[in-house]
């Protein structure tokens, strides 16, 4: 096989909608949906362009790192010989333990294409009906399929909390910021107010675990130190996150100056520019009935952290 850049073996962003009651949908090239029809035909696999029950599958891992795709009617997909053609079309069957069920996954970005059992990739069939068959030897772009949740109405993902799980191996190191002076060349001592506004940003990195927002985005706050971060969890499922995180903090401290001094008052922060470390997140998954339930995910963060923004004052005669 041609190796694609970006081209891997594995589930991918589909490893999200594995065990997940909701299902999961394929999405094709043309921007239809796999669709489990019977219509007083021989079933088939065909495009649709809404999504719609039909539209809904459901993923099951083997052991020996190949999958089954079960329909929304409990049928298993599989690739079928038909001697009167040449093509292998996808078609929903009862389970038979049959290897024209199971397929490899690859994947590419955030889509996915399987290989069934003859070595030969799913497409989708160029045809009226949009059907789907195993007769590619290389994948193409009719070969990639967007995996979205299978439900018409998805659930609200909602990260309810996010607790780090040991900042110990957080070392941070106290860094001059900035430098102001002012001089009181009277003879009274005469207040003055410093003022100092620290604007940088920090990309930071979050890594889960494991997929498991069903593509649907959700983010949440939390604190380490004195640092305000946040974790994000992306449409695409990804399990890397970069996030641009702007950083501005102002500090206003007023001063006593003696007569005849300079004033140097010196910005400090305690800072650490890559920090890494460990986070649970509390997750809510709400249904449309309104029904919930609630999952612990693990996973970590890099970036950027700070503690014990202050000022520093030395006072020198003049």
């Amino acid at each position: 096989m041609a190796i694609q850049e970006g081209f891997c073996k594995g589930l991918g962003q589909l490893e999200a909608y594995v065990n997940a009651e909701e299902g999961v949908a394929f999405q094709m090239d043309n921007g239809m949906y796999w669709g489990s029809i019977n219509e007083g035909r021989v079933s088939c696999i065909e495009g649709v362009t809404q999504k719609i029950e039909a539209c809904k599958f459901h993923v099951i891992c083997l052991p020996s790192g190949k999958i089954m795709i079960k329909n929304w009617m409990g049928l298993y997909l599989a690739a079928m010989d038909v001697p009167s053609e040449v093509l292998f079309p996808i078609q929903p069957v009862t389970f038979t333990d049959n290897e024209n069920e199971e397929y490899d996954v690859f994947y590419k970005h955030n889509k996915v294409t399987f290989k069934a059992f003859n070595g030969l990739f799913l497409g989708r069939r160029c045809n009226k009906r949009n059907t789907l068959t195993a007769t590619r030897f290389y994948p193409d772009e009719t070969c990639y399929f967007y995996p979205v949740i299978g439900d018409i109405h998805p659930p609200v993902m909602e990260i309810l909390g996010v607790v780090p799980c040991d900042i110990s191996g957080v070392s941070c190191t106290p860094y001059i910021m900035g430098e102001q002076t002012f001089t009181n060349w009277s003879e009274d001592p005469v207040k003055h107010t410093f003022t100092m506004i620290w604007e940088t940003c920090s990309f930071d990195r979050i890594i889960w675990t494991r997929l498991w927002g069903l593509g649907v985005m959700c983010a949440c706050n939390f604190k380490i130190l004195d640092t305000k971060a946040n974790v994000l969890y992306s449409q695409n499922n990804e399990q890397v996150v970069n996030v641009l995180r702007f950083i501005a903090e102002h500090l206003t401290q007023e001063v006593e100056v003696p007569p005849r001094t300079e004033a140097r008052g010196q910005f400090c922060v305690d800072k650490q520019n890559f920090a890494a470390l460990g986070f649970t997140a509390i997750v809510r998954k709400t249904r449309p009935d309104e029904s919930f339930t609630f999952h612990i995910v693990g996973g970590s963060w890099k970036g950027l952290v700070y503690n014990k923004l202050r000022l520093e004052v030395t006072h020198t005669p003049i």
